[in-house]
Protein backbone atom coordinates (compact mmCIF):
# COMPACT_ATOMS: atom_id res chain seq x y z
CA UNK A 1 0.00 0.00 0.00
CA UNK A 2 2.67 2.68 0.37
CA UNK A 3 4.50 1.61 -2.52
CA UNK A 4 1.07 2.05 -4.54
CA UNK A 5 0.74 5.61 -2.72
CA UNK A 6 4.05 6.82 -3.38
CA UNK A 7 4.11 5.45 -6.89
CA UNK A 8 0.53 7.32 -7.39
CA UNK A 9 1.63 10.32 -5.82
CA UNK A 10 4.39 10.86 -8.78
CA UNK A 11 2.72 9.66 -11.98
CA UNK A 12 -0.34 11.90 -10.97
CA UNK A 13 2.09 14.89 -11.21
CA UNK A 14 3.23 13.32 -14.34
CA UNK A 15 0.50 12.04 -16.51
CA UNK A 16 -0.16 11.71 -20.09
CA UNK A 17 -1.32 14.77 -20.82
CA UNK A 18 2.05 16.21 -19.30
CA UNK A 19 3.92 13.99 -21.06
CA UNK A 20 2.41 14.14 -24.58
CA UNK A 21 1.63 10.19 -24.94
CA UNK A 22 -1.46 8.59 -25.76
CA UNK A 23 -3.26 7.58 -22.45
CA UNK A 24 -3.37 3.65 -23.15
CA UNK A 25 0.69 3.77 -24.09
CA UNK A 26 1.45 6.06 -20.45
CA UNK A 27 -0.59 3.46 -18.81
CA UNK A 28 1.39 0.78 -19.89
CA UNK A 29 4.96 2.20 -19.31
CA UNK A 30 3.47 3.05 -15.92
CA UNK A 31 2.17 -0.47 -15.15
CA UNK A 32 6.25 -1.52 -16.30
CA UNK A 33 7.68 1.13 -14.54
CA UNK A 34 5.81 0.18 -11.59
CA UNK A 35 7.57 -2.97 -11.75
CA UNK A 36 10.96 -2.10 -12.18
CA UNK A 37 10.84 -0.23 -9.41
CA UNK A 38 8.77 -2.64 -7.14
CA UNK A 39 11.07 -5.43 -7.52
CA UNK A 40 14.07 -3.46 -7.32
CA UNK A 41 12.71 -2.19 -3.89
CA UNK A 42 12.25 -5.45 -2.61
CA UNK A 43 15.61 -6.44 -3.73
CA UNK A 44 17.28 -3.10 -2.25
CA UNK A 45 15.59 -3.35 1.60
CA UNK A 46 16.97 -7.30 1.45
CA UNK A 47 20.60 -6.32 0.40
CA UNK A 48 20.81 -3.72 3.14
CA UNK A 49 19.56 -5.80 5.76
CA UNK A 50 21.55 -8.08 4.95
CA UNK A 51 24.73 -6.38 5.22
CA UNK A 52 23.49 -4.31 8.40
CA UNK A 53 22.97 -1.31 7.15
CA UNK A 54 19.71 1.52 6.68
CA UNK A 55 19.67 4.51 4.80
CA UNK A 56 21.10 7.48 6.52
CA UNK A 57 20.67 10.86 3.91
CA UNK A 58 18.58 10.66 0.79
CA UNK A 59 18.97 13.24 -1.68
CA UNK A 60 21.61 15.29 0.37
CA UNK A 61 23.38 18.20 -0.89
CA UNK A 62 26.81 18.57 0.55
CA UNK A 63 29.61 21.20 -0.48
CA UNK A 64 32.79 21.48 1.19
CA UNK A 65 37.00 22.46 0.71
CA UNK A 66 38.40 20.01 -1.56
CA UNK A 67 39.52 16.95 0.29
CA UNK A 68 43.47 16.01 1.57
CA UNK A 69 45.38 15.63 -1.73
CA UNK A 70 43.17 17.21 -4.23
CA UNK A 71 43.38 20.01 -6.28
CA UNK A 72 43.19 23.05 -4.39
CA UNK A 73 41.03 26.11 -5.54
CA UNK A 74 37.95 24.40 -6.28
CA UNK A 75 35.10 23.78 -4.42
CA UNK A 76 33.30 20.63 -4.02
CA UNK A 77 29.85 19.84 -3.87
CA UNK A 78 27.43 17.51 -4.98
CA UNK A 79 23.90 15.59 -4.42
CA UNK A 80 24.01 12.04 -3.07
CA UNK A 81 21.21 9.82 -3.86
CA UNK A 82 21.66 8.17 -0.48
CA UNK A 83 24.18 7.11 2.22
CA UNK A 84 24.08 4.09 3.68
CA UNK A 85 25.17 3.89 7.52
CA UNK A 86 25.79 0.36 9.70
CA UNK A 87 25.12 3.61 13.19
CA UNK A 88 27.01 0.62 15.97
CA UNK A 89 30.12 0.07 13.51
CA UNK A 90 30.45 3.67 12.46
CA UNK A 91 30.42 2.34 8.48
CA UNK A 92 28.99 3.96 5.62
CA UNK A 93 28.24 3.05 2.01
CA UNK A 94 27.52 5.94 -1.00
CA UNK A 95 25.30 4.95 -3.71
CA UNK A 96 23.81 6.16 -6.60
CA UNK A 97 21.02 5.49 -9.06
CA UNK A 98 20.35 4.33 -12.33
CA UNK A 99 17.79 3.44 -14.71
CA UNK A 100 20.08 1.00 -16.65
CA UNK A 101 23.47 0.11 -17.43
CA UNK A 102 24.44 2.31 -19.99
CA UNK A 103 27.67 1.68 -22.75
CA UNK A 104 29.60 4.27 -20.00
CA UNK A 105 28.43 2.34 -16.90
CA UNK A 106 28.98 -1.15 -18.24
CA UNK A 107 32.72 -0.32 -17.52
CA UNK A 108 32.50 -0.05 -14.17
CA UNK A 109 32.99 2.11 -11.53
CA UNK A 110 36.42 0.53 -10.69
CA UNK A 111 37.07 1.04 -14.39
CA UNK A 112 35.80 4.73 -14.25
CA UNK A 113 37.60 6.16 -11.11
CA UNK A 114 40.89 4.06 -12.48
CA UNK A 115 40.27 6.52 -16.14
CA UNK A 116 39.21 9.48 -13.53
CA UNK A 117 36.56 9.30 -16.78
CA UNK A 118 33.79 9.70 -14.16
CA UNK A 119 33.95 12.03 -10.62
CA UNK A 120 30.62 11.00 -9.30
CA UNK A 121 30.82 8.19 -6.82
CA UNK A 122 35.06 9.53 -5.39
CA UNK A 123 33.26 13.02 -5.04
CA UNK A 124 30.39 11.65 -3.17
CA UNK A 125 32.71 9.47 -1.14
CA UNK A 126 34.88 12.37 -0.12
CA UNK A 127 31.69 14.76 0.47
CA UNK A 128 30.04 12.35 2.84
CA UNK A 129 33.07 10.71 4.72
CA UNK A 130 34.10 14.62 5.68
CA UNK A 131 30.34 15.35 6.24
CA UNK A 132 30.30 12.36 8.59
CA UNK A 133 34.06 12.60 10.46
CA UNK A 134 36.80 10.81 10.92
CA UNK A 135 35.01 8.40 13.55
CA UNK A 136 33.49 6.48 10.35
CA UNK A 137 34.75 4.16 7.67
CA UNK A 138 34.41 3.73 3.96
CA UNK A 139 32.91 0.66 3.28
CA UNK A 140 32.60 1.59 -0.59
CA UNK A 141 30.56 3.26 -3.68
CA UNK A 142 27.92 1.62 -5.45
CA UNK A 143 26.06 1.95 -8.58
CA UNK A 144 22.12 0.39 -8.51
CA UNK A 145 20.45 0.15 -11.72
CA UNK A 146 16.75 0.04 -11.37
CA UNK A 147 15.78 -1.63 -14.91
CA UNK A 148 18.71 -4.75 -14.51
CA UNK A 149 18.05 -7.66 -16.06
CA UNK A 150 18.32 -9.86 -13.18
CA UNK A 151 18.77 -9.46 -9.58
CA UNK A 152 22.75 -10.35 -10.00
CA UNK A 153 23.11 -7.49 -12.07
CA UNK A 154 22.11 -4.50 -10.29
CA UNK A 155 24.67 -3.85 -8.30
CA UNK A 156 28.44 -2.59 -9.37
CA UNK A 157 30.66 -1.86 -6.86
CA UNK A 158 33.74 0.54 -6.38
CA UNK A 159 35.50 -1.26 -3.33
CA UNK A 160 37.03 0.55 -0.19
CA UNK A 161 40.41 -0.99 -0.85
CA UNK A 162 39.91 0.11 -4.60
CA UNK A 163 39.59 3.75 -3.83
CA UNK A 164 42.39 3.75 -1.68
CA UNK A 165 44.45 2.16 -4.40
CA UNK A 166 42.99 5.01 -6.67
CA UNK A 167 42.59 8.15 -4.90
CA UNK A 168 45.75 9.72 -5.38
CA UNK A 169 46.25 8.65 -9.01
CA UNK A 170 42.62 9.94 -9.39
CA UNK A 171 43.56 13.12 -7.85
CA UNK A 172 46.41 13.53 -10.31
CA UNK A 173 44.15 13.52 -13.41
CA UNK A 174 41.78 15.41 -12.03
CA UNK A 175 44.35 18.27 -11.49
CA UNK A 176 45.39 18.08 -15.44
CA UNK A 177 41.60 18.26 -16.31
CA UNK A 178 41.36 21.28 -14.01
CA UNK A 179 44.95 22.65 -15.18
CA UNK A 180 43.54 21.77 -19.18
CA UNK A 181 40.58 23.80 -18.63
CA UNK A 182 42.23 26.54 -16.85
CA UNK A 183 44.01 26.76 -19.98
CA UNK A 184 41.36 26.72 -22.52
CA UNK A 185 41.89 23.53 -23.69
CA UNK A 186 38.54 21.12 -23.57
CA UNK A 187 39.66 18.06 -25.50
CA UNK A 188 37.03 16.10 -27.54
CA UNK A 189 35.13 13.25 -25.99
CA UNK A 190 31.70 12.21 -27.71
CA UNK A 191 29.13 10.01 -26.14
CA UNK A 192 26.96 10.33 -28.61
CA UNK A 193 24.45 7.32 -27.07
CA UNK A 194 20.76 8.07 -25.71
CA UNK A 195 22.41 8.74 -22.07
CA UNK A 196 25.94 10.04 -23.28
CA UNK A 197 27.03 13.16 -21.89
CA UNK A 198 26.95 14.94 -25.32
CA UNK A 199 23.21 14.52 -25.24
CA UNK A 200 22.82 17.08 -22.33
CA UNK A 201 26.08 19.16 -22.95
CA UNK A 202 25.34 22.85 -23.09
CA UNK A 203 27.82 23.23 -25.72
CA UNK A 204 26.60 21.44 -28.49
CA UNK A 205 26.13 23.96 -30.65
CA UNK A 206 29.63 25.02 -30.67
CA UNK A 207 31.81 21.86 -30.03
CA UNK A 208 33.79 20.29 -33.44
CA UNK A 209 33.06 16.63 -32.57
CA UNK A 210 31.32 16.99 -36.28
CA UNK A 211 34.39 18.22 -37.79
CA UNK A 212 36.46 14.90 -38.96
CA UNK A 213 40.09 16.23 -38.58
CA UNK A 214 39.78 17.66 -35.51
CA UNK A 215 37.86 14.50 -34.00
CA UNK A 216 40.47 12.51 -34.76
CA UNK A 217 43.40 14.56 -33.52
CA UNK A 218 41.79 14.51 -30.40
CA UNK A 219 41.36 10.33 -30.32
CA UNK A 220 45.10 10.40 -30.90
CA UNK A 221 45.61 12.49 -27.50
CA UNK A 222 45.57 10.08 -24.69
CA UNK A 223 43.56 11.06 -21.50
CA UNK A 224 45.43 13.81 -19.28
Amino acid sequence: PMFDAAADAVFAENDWRALGLYPLLWEALREEMSGHLRAFAEWDANRLAAAGFAPLWSEKALEGAPPEGAPAGVPWRGTIDRVEADEKAKRFRVTDFKTRESAKWSRGPVKLAEEGTSHQLPVYAELAAAALGPEWTFDGARLLYIEAGSDEEREAVLGADDWARLRAPFFEKLAKRLEAAADGRFPIRPDDGEFGHCAYCGFAAACRKAHGPSRARAERVPDA
